[in-house]
């Protein structure tokens, strides 16, 4: 399924953020192309980076969310945003918003650009492919 078409199907305004925050990735990782995956059973949209996944976007009823695999490979990096994020629910390597009033791009973008800045994938995660 097209990346448009996948979109389309979401809730008004999970797909006004979520296409707001791929501008942002392609942004900061010019060289990430999107593509449907499927991966903790969800269908997705997701990035990655040689071969191993890196960012996705997933719309479920409730909640949208972000997952991103640097901060699950980099603690510190899920500690520094996870007290200026407000109104989502942290997990390893993922954000779910609950509730999109009040979403800051800003922040989002500052993650993005923080994250693209850190080596991915490890080591050994390209060990471990």
């Amino acid at each position: 399924m097209p990346i448009p078409e996948f979109i389309n199907e979401m809730e008004a305004n999970h797909k006004i953020v979520v296409e707001k925050i791929m501008k942002i990735i392609a942004k900061y990782e010019p060289n990430l192309t999107p593509k449907i995956i499927k991966t903790m059973g969800k269908k997705m949209i997701g990035y990655e980076q040689k071969g191993i996944f890196k960012y996705a976007l997933a719309s479920h009823p409730k909640h949208l969310s972000l997952h991103n695999m640097v901060m699950y490979c980099y603690p510190e990096l899920n500690n520094q945003f996870i007290k200026e994020i407000k109104n989502a629910k942290f997990r390893k390597g993922c954000i779910n918003f609950i509730k999109l009033d009040n979403f800051s791009y800003e922040t989002i973008e500052r993650l993005i650009e923080e994250s693209a800045k850190f080596e991915y994938p490890t080591a050994q995660q390209l060990k471990n492919k």
